[in-house]
């Protein structure tokens, strides 16, 4: 998995937006929706159209959907507490990516590389591109944080892994635009 896409978790019809982005090639998505959201309608589009399907750990009906071969995707401080077959976790230092892997994460994310577009008055400091390689070494480490296409080009030219990245796609004011914003990923 090379690029995944989070979603905004801001109750909108994700159905047209999964379409458009599976439609054009996007490999992974995170549902990261609201407790009460129902996910059944979303996950069941993003299996027929994306090829990895990752549920938030958080969600009640997280446990649900890893039963039916759905990955799981855990904050640091909850890795061991939660099981998958396919799990990943959100790291914001060395020692939490080293415990992530050290727990048998399969991938993590790594942020903030850049200003959250999603969250533009997160007030973390940016670890840039050279912290990023630096942390994650050769391990399945997704930059997150301020991705587009140009920085996540810059992070794989770099040797890493690949990226994460929610307010460039589904920041886009139409599930089209977001779909041709993805093109500019390969």
């Amino acid at each position: 998995m090379r690029l995944l896409a989070i979603t905004p978790g801001d109750e909108r019809d994700l159905r047209p937006w999964l379409e458009a982005l599976g439609r054009v090639g996007l490999p992974a998505v995170l549902f990261r929706e609201a407790a009460g959201t129902d996910l059944r309608p979303f996950v069941q589009i993003a299996a027929d159209h994306i090829e990895t399907v990752i549920v938030h750990g958080r969600h009640p009906q997280a446990a649900h959907f890893v039963g039916a071969g759905h990955g799981l995707h855990l904050a640091a401080a909850r890795i061991g507490l939660d099981s998958a077959p396919f799990f990943g976790t959100s790291c914001h230092d060395g020692s939490e990516l080293d415990a992530a892997f050290s727990s048998g994460a399969d991938y993590a994310l790594l942020s903030p590389v850049w200003t959250p577009t999603s969250k533009p008055d997160d007030p973390r400091p940016s670890i840039g591109i050279q912290s990023f390689r630096e942390l994650a070494g050769k391990r399945q480490v997704l930059a997150l944080g301020g991705v587009n296409a140009e920085r996540h080009r810059a992070i794989r030219a770099a040797g890493g892994h690949g990226s994460a990245v929610c307010g460039d796609l589904f920041g886009r004011a139409t599930p089209e635009l977001a779909a041709e914003a993805l093109r500019a990923y390969s």
